[in-house]
């Protein structure tokens, strides 16, 4: 669709200019008809009129099939080629003033195609230019009422000059044009993915706030009477009356509550953050507290942390909700790998493009885990998107969401069968 507007757009602009030529042509026949006693003037409206047929017709056939696009881009240019080498001998070669209309032919070349369709636009330019000029010097075009004689006053010298500083600008403006051309359709790539990743972006953040307001009904509806069930449920599990098999029921009927319960702890958590407050906080104080959590989680048994920062580094963070987020990715690290492996926090600091006075830190998460495939790397932050069996998907949409809150910025690298790290960017100072 762009490259059919685009070709539209410069089939109107040669009609513009065509026509501007024609009403300059007749403005100068008027005032001035013996400035023009060289041309052939019938030839020449003829050869605007052909210039008219052949727009209106490439337009119509544009837009009756958009297939022919390309394809008709290419029969624009060789049409302008053949239109100014036409207009060249009918308005007295040599002392045409509109060989320039060359540079036309290349820079539309360079625009509609790319730099190389330019660069031999310039060049079959180049050539006919100069066999125009040779073959008029030499005579050889009298039949189509080019003189020898106006040519032959210039001097084969001059001749040669003047072909040798044309050829030179035409390849000069096919090498700017294809450069600059190329420079804008990058540019516009470019464009197109920023606003295909903003347009992703509010989409999230429109649901998000959809959740957000969903969240705190859900929490009154069901986790009071959640409550009031597991409280149930445990006291009748406490009669020693109770046969084996109840007994089991009710355990799962608590054990289910539990995990309703999680859900719902998980859910809030994602859906209404706090505001954070952000203060310097130790990164070892957060290790510490994380450390005292994983002696009583059988996920961490056989889980190797490991430390590469010193005992002084800081980072500038909500204490409780930055010990969320590393929580939340030892869980993830952990749960891709159920035979054991290791975990590695690291911490970098930068200096240059944060939006805070101190730049940013940079602080990874990494572990040597089964890695994740495209498609999970895909919806890794999306909510309730999870490819474990007992996951809740909120998890990885909770870092995101709490890291979003502090001005910061995570991503993933993963690869199947080596594993995956988390890189979370913080500014330093507000």
């Amino acid at each position: 669709m762009k490259k059919r507007r685009r070709l539209t757009g410069f089939i109107l602009t040669r009609i513009f200019l065509v026509t501007l030529l024609l009403v300059a042509t007749l403005i100068l026949k008027i005032n001035s008809p013996a400035s023009i006693e060289g041309w052939g003037f019938p030839r020449f409206l003829l050869l605007l009129t052909s210039a008219y047929l052949f727009s209106l017709v490439s337009i119509v056939v544009s837009w009756l099939n958009g297939r022919l696009t390309s394809l008709l881009a290419y029969f624009q240019i060789i049409w302008d080629i053949l239109f100014v080498t036409l207009l060249l001998v009918v308005t007295g070669g040599i002392e045409s003033p509109f060989s320039f209309f060359y540079l036309l032919s290349i820079i539309n070349a360079s625009v509609l195609l790319a730099r190389r369709e330019a660069l031999y636009t310039a060049s079959l330019c180049g050539i006919l230019y100069g066999a125009l000029l040779d073959f008029q010097y030499y005579g050889m075009l009298t039949p189509l009422g080019l003189s020898q004689e106006e040519a032959g006053g210039y001097g084969a010298v001059y001749i040669f000059y003047t072909i040798f500083v044309t050829i030179t600008a035409y390849y000069l403006a096919a090498f700017l044009s294809g450069y600059l051309a190329e420079r804008a359709r990058r540019s516009e790539q470019e464009l197109g993915e920023y606003k295909t990743l903003m347009a992703a972006e509010l989409k999230r953040a429109d649901r998000l706030a959809a959740v957000g307001e969903l969240s705190a009904r859900i929490a009154h509806e069901i986790r009071n009477p959640l409550a009031s069930i597991s409280g149930s449920v445990q006291l009748i599990a406490q009669n020693n009356d109770l046969r084996g098999e109840e007994r089991q029921l009710l355990n799962i009927v608590i054990r289910e509550s539990d995990r309703l319960n999680s859900l719902l702890t998980d859910f809030l958590a994602y859906a209404r953050p706090h505001q954070p407050r952000r203060a310097p906080v130790l990164l070892q104080r957060i290790m510490d507290d994380l450390r005292v959590l994983m002696l009583s989680d059988h996920r961490f048994q056989r889980i190797v942390i490991r430390q590469e920062f010193g005992d002084g580094v800081t980072v500038w963070a909500d204490p409780d909700q930055f010990t969320q987020v590393l929580w939340n990715l030892f869980v993830n690290g952990a749960d891709a790998m159920p035979g054991g492996g290791g975990i590695t926090v690291a911490i970098s600091p930068s200096t240059g493009g944060g939006e805070g006075v101190g730049g940013w830190d940079e602080i990874t998460v990494s572990d040597t885990g089964t890695g994740m495939s495209p498609r999970e790397m895909a919806g890794l932050f999306e909510p309730f998107f999870t490819t474990k069996q007992a996951g809740t998907g909120l998890g990885l949409a909770t870092v995101y969401r709490i890291v979003e809150g502090h001005g910061g910025q995570v991503w993933a690298e993963s690869t199947l069968g080596v594993g995956s790290c988390f890189i979370i960017r913080l500014p330093k100072e507000e």
